[in-house]
């Protein structure tokens, strides 16, 4: 029927979701933590043949009318398709976001990374190490975030105090015990955060 869609054929809220799960993922907030360049996401866009020009002209304009509403930041790429004897038409063939705040922008995320900006500022200055591992894990950082000071707090008593043997019980920073499954290792990496209830079971130390 003219005028629906093919589902083969991208659509914008397919190749965003693609960008979300990409997102989701934790490198491009790792990148831009540990100050990287930005290197444009370049995202493929499934569309019409040739064929499907000639067989299915108003579906392939249904589609193309589409992308014409992609959000401002996206960057939509065409590529020549046809031939002598149905033309030449330009399709959308790629989706590109170029730059870091077009992409903050698309995905409404600017908050999260300011968050985790400051995040990573206050941390550095008072715990590198877990600031390095927050370079490396941001999306697990940013789950923790309402409790981050109280874990920084956790990690440098430990590296300071804890002895081989030490129980989450002697760790003396208010909330640890009801806050935390297992206590954040000396090294740097930041304990799980407990599920709603009691507190847990006492387990050693990080030695």
């Amino acid at each position: 029927m003219a005028g629906r869609t093919r589902p083969e054929w991208s659509t914008w809220a397919e190749v965003r979701d693609r960008l979300r799960r990409r997102w989701n993922r934790g490198d491009l907030l790792a990148d831009h933590a540990a100050g990287a360049p930005f290197q444009p996401v370049d995202l493929p866009i499934r569309g019409p043949g040739a064929r499907d020009l000639g067989a299915r002209f108003d579906d392939v304009r249904a589609w193309r009318a589409g992308w014409s509403a992609v959000p401002r930041g996206v960057r939509v790429v065409e590529t020549p398709v046809g031939g002598r004897l149905i033309g030449v038409n330009r399709l959308p063939s790629r989706a590109v976001v170029d730059t870091w705040a077009d992409l903050c922008t698309v995905l409404g995320v600017q908050r999260d990374v300011a968050a985790f900006d400051r995040l990573l500022a206050a941390t550095t200055a008072r715990a590198p190490a877990l600031a390095e591992w927050m370079v490396e894990h941001p999306m697990r950082a940013l789950v923790a975030a309402a409790d981050w000071e109280l874990l920084v707090d956790t990690v440098l008593w430990i590296e300071r105090e804890a002895r081989p043997g030490s129980y989450l019980r002697e760790i003396d920073v208010p909330g640890v015990d009801t806050k935390f499954r297992d206590p954040p290792p000396a090294a740097g990496r930041p304990a799980r955060p407990a599920a709603a209830g009691g507190p847990r079971r006492r387990r050693p130390a990080a030695q």
